[in-house]
């Protein structure tokens, strides 16, 4: 009884910090950039509080599997999906957040200027950019992957379909990230098809180590070379736009021979 009383809690608040999330970037238009970041901070901070609370509370009961689930990362096939999700969410995501930015730069070039600017302005300095990345490579991973996979997947499934399931979990994963919702609503698909197929949750955790490992390095290197605003002309816009669509075309090849890989099949 206390674990589903666990369970509801922490879904219910995480269902609820996703719709002020939602709500924030309908209002984000009419209000400054600073005070939609400040905000989003503080939405992100009670959402890891409540996955921090979860992943104290759910070790006690998974320490008994660690071992064997550690073990099963040496599965080929399984480490073979792990690099095809992998790959899938790169060029996606990429691929999604260039055609997604350029978009916004052609309808409203307020908010896309405010979107383009924030990592700088959540990074200004090395060290902050440090800390975010050992955050962001490995705290958030793992609280998030026991979180959508390990809690809201597993009640969704009580209530639809596997699929069903599946899609609603990762939309609801996609909306919490932002611009890159495309890209990240696709991760939480196959991650959460990670975790069907192999019932280990450290699976979907690797991959997503690696895809917040690279985003990181990915940052770092936008630090040194990020346009300046006045270098992002119409044919700057239209180029990334273009490579955008290619990166989702091949997004896209992959994510036909990822899904059939995985195919929603249980191992016996």
């Amino acid at each position: 009884m206390r674990s589903e009383f666990s369970k509801v809690t922490i879904f219910r608040a995480i269902i609820g910090c996703g719709i002020i999330q939602v709500l924030m970037a309908m209002m984000s238009q009419w209000m400054s950039a600073s005070a939609v970041i400040e905000l989003s901070w503080g939405v992100e901070a009670i959402c890891y509080f409540m996955m921090s609370a979860y992943i104290i509370w759910q070790s006690t009961y998974r320490l008994k599997t660690f071992k064997k689930d550690i073990e099963g990362l040496q599965n080929k096939e399984l480490l073979l999906c792990v690099l095809l999700v992998f790959m899938t969410q790169y060029f996606m995501s990429v691929g999604g957040y260039q055609v997604v930015l350029s978009i916004l730069f052609y309808t409203n070039e307020r908010l896309a200027i405010q979107v383009y600017e924030e990592p700088l302005l959540r990074f200004s300095s090395q060290q902050d950019l440090l800390f975010a990345c050992i955050t962001v490579s490995i705290l958030v991973p793992i609280f998030e992957e026991f979180l959508f996979r390990g809690v809201i997947l597993s009640r969704f499934m009580n209530w639809f379909s596997m699929i069903g399931a599946l899609a609603i979990m990762a939309l609801c994963f996609g909306f919490l990230h932002g611009v890159d919702f495309i890209g990240a609503t696709i991760f939480g698909f196959l991650c959460g098809m990670l975790y069907l197929k192999f019932e280990n949750i450290w699976a979907p955790i690797l991959v997503h180590l690696l895809n917040n490992a690279l985003t990181c390095l990915s940052f770092s290197l936008r630090q040194e070379v990020h346009p300046s605003l006045a270098a992002l002309t119409q044919s700057y816009i239209d180029h990334q736009f273009k490579e955008g669509l290619v990166l989702l075309s091949v997004g896209m090849i992959l994510l036909f021979f990822t899904i059939k890989r995985l195919n929603l099949v249980r191992p016996e």
